[in-house]
């Protein structure tokens, strides 16, 4: 009589199938191992050496490609481009972010993208200031450029480097002022000449410039620009601000014959110019 085979003992089949597992799982590895050390070799192959780097953007800086020579012959692979971006943009705080790309097999593209100033600071020099309060020169900038101009904060920029953050109230307030005029319609037809930030008492006082209408550009004359002076303050500005929106649209661009108005109170305050007698 024969005897049963045990429940527990592996089938021949079973068994050749775990064989054959096995042999695949080492075909497996070895295939992986070749492949990284393939991989390795080739990364390591002269065909990855960077040959060109190409600024895309920002092509006014000063020498160019030049600036970058010290990436060429370096291998594509092994550089750290996050950390190559922020070295470069150490040296030039005039941009907001530097970004380098690879291209493969040996091409690095670099892209300047430019702050946009808000405000310009003058004191000793020039600084330009974006939203994030940084300082900054703008680079190959026209002679003049049309932008508000904080004053009175020279002394919370004494020293001050380009690429530093300036965290002032009176330079935050400012900007502030700037941001929340460009947000409303009605300052659409004013231009902020000046903002002075130098008083003791709620020192922040606007100079607004009235911007001619459309139709005289079609003719020879062009008429003066007419200057506002406005006392705001440093409190409740959104307020204050649309209450201006509310006077000036009243006047109508018409603002010759007021000499400041005065919003520090509970009620405006609107000086007229005397006439000449």
């Amino acid at each position: 009589m024969k005897k049963n085979r045990s429940k527990t003992e592996p089938r021949r089949s079973d068994r050749q199938l775990d064989k054959v597992l096995i042999a695949k799982v080492i075909a497996s590895v070895v295939l992986i191992s070749l492949a990284l050390t393939l991989y390795q070799r080739l990364k390591r192959c002269e065909y990855f050496l960077v040959k060109d780097v190409t600024v895309r953007q920002g092509s006014n800086i000063t020498r160019d490609e030049k600036n970058f020579v010290y990436l060429k012959g370096c291998n594509i692979f092994d550089l750290n481009l996050e950390k190559e971006a922020r070295n470069v943009a150490y040296y030039y705080p005039s941009y907001q972010k530097i970004r380098i790309t690879r291209f493969f097999p040996a091409h690095l593209v670099v892209d300047f993208l430019k702050r946009e100033p808000l405000a310009v600071i003058r004191s000793s020099r020039n600084f330009y200031v974006d939203e994030n309060l940084v300082l900054f020169e703008l680079p190959d900038s026209p002679a003049e450029v049309d932008l508000p101009i904080i004053s009175g904060v020279d002394k919370y920029i004494s020293g001050a480097k380009y690429g530093t953050k300036c965290g002032s109230q009176a330079i935050v307030k400012a900007l502030n002022i700037i941001k929340q005029m460009r947000e409303n319609k009605v300052f659409k037809g004013y231009k902020i000449k000046k903002l002075d930030m130098s008083g003791t008492d709620n020192p922040a006082t606007i100079f607004l410039a009235s911007i001619p209408l459309a139709g005289y550009t079609k003719t020879d004359f062009v008429p003066l620009e007419q200057y506002l002076e406005v006392k705001v303050g440093w409190e409740d500005i959104r307020n204050k601000l649309a209450l201006l929106a509310t006077l000036l649209a009243q006047v109508k661009n018409n603002i010759y014959n007021i000499e400041y108005i005065d919003l520090r109170f509970k009620e405006p305050v609107i000086k007229f110019k005397e006439r000449a007698k």
